[in-house]
Order: C-alpha cells, then sequence, then structure tokens
C-alpha cells in the first residue's frame, strides 16, 4: 500500500495535482484546460512565464521569475484580494509531482535546520498577512523596549538645603562713606571689600560677623566698592552705605548685580536725579533705560544701549543728558525708571537731591505687580507722599490701605486712586497717617509700581518689598535705628538678633498680631531679623536718625531678604526636575 493509498484509507484527503511549469499546445477553455495526455498536470492557459532564475534567499533554491518574490512597481498583488487562480505562491514548487509522505518526510531530515527555518520564515514573510504580522510584531517589540527604559515621573521630593557659598553686593559711591558690612555664618570663609577693578580694601577673615568702615578708609576714595564673599561670610550677608554731612544722611543698601531693577522717585523737574551704574564683572554691559512720569510715557530714544565695560561704573544724569532720557524728563515732577541690562549686568541705584530739602539714595522697588507692601512709614511730622505707577497700556484703579500699631484703615477720602496708564501719581498722606508709623498695601487689577518720601528736617526714600522670608540681615544698626515690622496677613513672632565683631549676641523676640506695625529701637553694629516657624508674613525697614547740629538728620531703608540657605532643585528622572521643585 502507498502512501495515497493510506490516505485514502483513513479518509484523509489527497493533495490536489499541481500544475505543470509547461503551458499546453491547443485550445483551451477557462483558466485551467484538460490534464495533459503526458504528464496528468494541469496547464495554466497564459503564455510561458519568463525565463527564471535560481533564487536563495531563504533555505534551497527555487526556480522564480525574475521580477522575484515580489511584485515590481506599481503591481497591486502584495495587498490585492486574492486571485481565483491556484498559485504556487511567491515561491514556485518543481513541476514533478510531489513526492509521497515518505519522501517528504525524507527530504525535511536531510534539509539543515537553519535553512529549513529561514525557508519557512520567507515563506511566511512574503504572505500579505505574515508581512503585516511582522510589522505588528516589531512595533509591539520596539514599544516594549522604550517603556522599560521610559524614565518615570519625577519624585515628588524637594532638593537639598544647603548654605549660600558665594554673595556680591555694590555699593554705588563709597567717597566719604560709612561702609558696614555684616553676615551670620560662623564657619570658614572670607569677604573682601575692593574696588571693581579689583584692588583690595580690607579682607574680613575673622571669627566676627559685623564690620564697618574706618574714615581713614574711605576718605580719599571714589567710586564703588565690591563686597565679595565666599564660604560662611556669605551665609546672610548684607552690606550698607551711609553718608553723613551737615544738612543730611543718605544711605542705600548695596545692591546685588542684575538685569532689572526699578526706581520710584521724585523727578528732574524736583532737583536732580542721578543714576549710578556699576559693572563689577570682566564682560561689558549694555543697559537700556525707560520712564513713566507725572506727564505719561517718556517714549525717546535717548537712554539705549549704555555701554558700562567690565569691572567700571558710570553716572547718567536723568532729564540732563541725552543717556539719561534728554529734554523729554527735564520737567517731570515724579518718575519711575526702569533700568534693563539688555547684554552682561549690573548694580544699579539713584541718587535724588532736593537741594534744601535734604539728599538720599532712592530704593530699588519690588517690580511690578498687583499687590504691592510699602514698609517703613516713619513716625513723625512732616510730609509723607505716596507714589504709585501704571506701567503698560491700561489704566489702573488701585485700592489704599493703610497698617499702623492701630490696626488696618483705608484713608478717609483717600481709599481709591485712579491712575491713568504709563503714568505715575502722587498723593499725600500726611493728614491721613497723623505722625504714626505704618505701612501701605496696594491693590489693583492692573501691575503697579510704588515708593514713598518721608520728609522733615531731611528727606529719605521707600518702596515696596518683599516679605523678609527666611530673615533679614540691617548691616548698619547703630544708635539711632529703629526697626518698622509689618505683618499684613496674619500674627507672627520674630526673632531679632543682634550681631557684633565677636559675634551675635542674645536675641529678643518680637510678637506682631495680624494687621499691625510695630517699632522695634535696636542699637548694635548689625542685627538679624528672622520670622519665626508658624509666622505670616513680615515685612521691614530700618529708620536711621542721626543728629548733625542742629539738624536731625534721616535715612530709610527697606528691607528684603538675605538668605542664609538655599534649596536646590529635586533631582528626578525627567529634566522638569531642572525648573521645578515638586515638593515646593
Amino acid at each position: 500500500m502507498n502512501e495515497d493509498q493510506r490516505d485514502i484509507e483513513f479518509g484523509r484527503p489527497l493533495p490536489p495535482p499541481r500544475p505543470s511549469a509547461e503551458p499546453v499546445e491547443g485550445p483551451l477553455t477557462g483558466p485551467y484546460a484538460t490534464p495533459s495526455a503526458e504528464t496528468g498536470a494541469w496547464a495554466r492557459a497564459f503564455p510561458a512565464p519568463p525565463e527564471t532564475r535560481s533564487s536563495t534567499l531563504f533555505g534551497e533554491p527555487s526556480a522564480e521569475p525574475s521580477s522575484g518574490p515580489f511584485p515590481e512597481a506599481g503591481s497591486s498583488a502584495l495587498f490585492s484580494e486574492p486571485s481565483a487562480e491556484p498559485s504556487g505562491g511567491p515561491f514556485p514548487e518543481p513541476a514533478e509531482p510531489a513526492p509521497g509522505r515518505r519522501g517528504r518526510r525524507a527530504a525535511q531530515r536531510k534539509e539543515p535546520a537553519l535553512g529549513g527555518a529561514l525557508q519557512a520564515f520567507g515563506r511566511f514573510a512574503a504572505h500579505r498577512y505574515g508581512t503585516a504580522a511582522l510589522i505588528l510584531l516589531a512595533a509591539a517589540a520596539l514599544y516594549g523596549v522604550t517603556g522599560i527604559s521610559r524614565p518615570g515621573p519625577a519624585p515628588a521630593h524637594r532638593g537639598a538645603v544647603v548654605p549660600v557659598e558665594e554673595a556680591l553686593a555694590v555699593c554705588p559711591d563709597a567717597a566719604k562713606a560709612r561702609v558696614a558690612v555684616a553676615s551670620t555664618g560662623e564657619g570658614a570663609g572670607k569677604a573682601v571689600v575692593r574696588d571693581p577693578l579689583g584692588k583690595t580694601v580690607t579682607t574680613l577673615d575673622g571669627p566676627g560677623t559685623a564690620w564697618a568702615s574706618t574714615p581713614a578708609q574711605t576718605a580719599k576714595r571714589k567710586g564703588p566698592l565690591v563686597v565679595d564673599a565666599t564660604g560662611a561670610r556669605a551665609e546672610g550677608l548684607t552690606a550698607f552705605q551711609t553718608t553723613q554731612d551737615k544738612r543730611s544722611l543718605s544711605g542705600t543698601r548695596c545692591a546685588e548685580p542684575g538685569t532689572d531693577h526699578w526706581f520710584v522717585t521724585p523727578g528732574p523737574g524736583e532737583g536732580t536725579v542721578d543714576l549710578h551704574l556699576t559693572n563689577a564683572d570682566e564682560v561689558p554691559a549694555t543697559v537700556d533705560v525707560h520712564a513713566i512720569s507725572d506727564e505719561g510715557s517718556l517714549t525717546t530714544t535717548d537712554g539705549k544701549s549704555l555701554e558700562v565695560p567690565g569691572q567700571a561704573s558710570r553716572v547718567v544724569k536723568i532729564g540732563r543728558s541725552p543717556e539719561g532720557l534728554g529734554v523729554i524728563a527735564a520737567g517731570t515732577g515724579v518718575i519711575a525708571l526702569r533700568v534693563t541690562a539688555t547684554g552682561g549686568r549690573v548694580a544699579a541705584a539713584v541718587r535724588t537731591s532736593l537741594g534744601g530739602r535734604g539728599v538720599d539714595w532712592v530704593p530699588a522697588t519690588a517690580g511690578p505687580s498687583r499687590e504691592l507692601v510699602l514698609p517703613g512709614v516713619p513716625a513723625g511730622g512732616g510730609r509723607r507722599t505716596l507714589y504709585v505707577g501704571a506701567p503698560g497700556d491700561a489704566d489702573a484703579r488701585v485700592k489704599i490701605k493703610v497698617i499702623t500699631e492701630d490696626g488696618v484703615f483705608a484713608p478717609e477720602g483717600q481709599d481709591t486712586l485712579d491712575v491713568p496708564a504709563d503714568t505715575v501719581i502722587a498723593l499725600d498722606l500726611e493728614t491721613s497717617l497723623g505722625g504714626r508709623a505704618a505701612a501701605v498695601v496696594l491693590t489693583s487689577g492692573r501691575e503697579l509700581v510704588a515708593g514713598l518720601q518721608a520728609g522733615g528736617d531731611d528727606v529719605s526714600y521707600g518702596a515696596a518689598a518683599e516679605p523678609l522670608g527666611p530673615g533679614a540681615t540691617v548691616a548698619d544698626a547703630r544708635k539711632g535705628s529703629t526697626l518698622l515690622l509689618t505683618a499684613p496677613e496674619g500674627a507672627a513672632r520674630v526673632r531679632v538678633t543682634p550681631l557684633g565683631t565677636a559675634g551675635a549676641e542674645a536675641p529678643q523676640e518680637v510678637r506682631l498680631e495680624a494687621g499691625r506695625t510695630v517699632e522695634v529701637p535696636v542699637a548694635a553694629e548689625a542685627v538679624r531679623i528672622e520670622p519665626l516657624p508658624g509666622s505670616g508674613p513680615v515685612y521691614g525697614a530700618r529708620f536711621l536718625i542721626v543728629k548733625s547740629g542742629r539738624f536731625r538728620t534721616a535715612t530709610l531703608l527697606a528691607l528684603g531678604p538675605a538668605p542664609e540657605r538655599i534649596r536646590l532643585p529635586a533631582v528626578g528622572g525627567s529634566l522638569t526636575a531642572v525648573v521645578s521643585d515638586p515638593g515646593s
């Protein structure tokens, strides 16, 4: 019994006869003719295929049309509907009759394993469904690999808190000035007091936390001084510059170099306004000066692209020179200056003289915001003038509140102020304050800038400030100094620690009720002010009075944070950790 007879006996269907590779001559009907009389095979009713060539793409050689196993360009055979014609597929079989089962098994035993696998894979890949399946399999494998290697979300934890290790402060004009430097670090470190070119005045590397220059160190000096601190000396670093003459006391906080600074001051129509620019770096800086005033926006090409060479400084006379906005600013009564470094960075300071009414440095004010707090309106008589500006192309309606030791109130008849776009308005608060120490809070639907003037025997200037945050350092807290602290939102407890040349002294704790301003007299080389945990935001200023003959000279400084520690950004498996701290 041969294999075909065995298949019939066991009910297995016989394999269909394979078509002959050779066409049969004679008339044909339908796609297939009658069996060949010689071979018994069916012949296709089409012309003979082109010359065949041997292909060993997968496994053993086979006869294929010269066009290869895939259809030529433009053919739709690969993705078309199945043909009604039987075909040997892309890898045609030899024309001989199919061998029996034993013959096929023998051929499989003789065929190399790798070649057989490749041949089977090739047949599967050549099938239109097989090709699609392979593409899907490859895509799934690729997705699995990328899924394994894909970083997860950034961890929800805070970055490390580390001590401040470097700090830089620039005092704008140290000629005959008292320069005071204070820091809170107790470890190794030093602070070098030098001119912009690097010539050292003194080096502070001892254990003390406060230092002040002697008259001999600044008597013949002109121009700025730079305080460059590293190590523990950079923690909580602050430097003040104070100059005394017969009629005035002028002081300023030595500024950190930056790229954007705002000042609100009486304008050139009231006195002289000098803008001091210092470049403590080696690379040159380029600065643009913009301004709005009580006369509106001062649109001009003057005051643009001002060059400040590396390790140098320059003074720009506002309203009296082309670089100082030219004649367009000459008659303004109040002005808001914006100093922008378009290349490099600069430390900026403004000194305004009102002639016989006094002279002082104007502190930098907080940048435009919809809510501003101006701390440090001193107690006593004399002029108390608020300056409010609305930079931009929209008018601002401003709500005004005053915070004194008695609580919060809106000045009668002055609780609302309308400020036109790109304009600065002056408002007299002398009567409303009644000689009380206070802070002023401004809120609006538009962004504002603000400053204030306190007049008496001498003039002094205040500004909108940031909360003290982790703490502030007052580098010059000599006798005659008063801290003006305000808690506008919630109750607060504040630790005030005197700092001397030998280090920190015994602290005192100050309690502030919500919506209150308190005065804290101090007398030390320097002091550190730190809101305690659980406290609401605290704002502060230092007011200093020094008698000079029959005059009471004064200067006012709004305080800002002087951190001892900084928080590094969180490190995680995402680049968002570089620009955000998910734990903050």
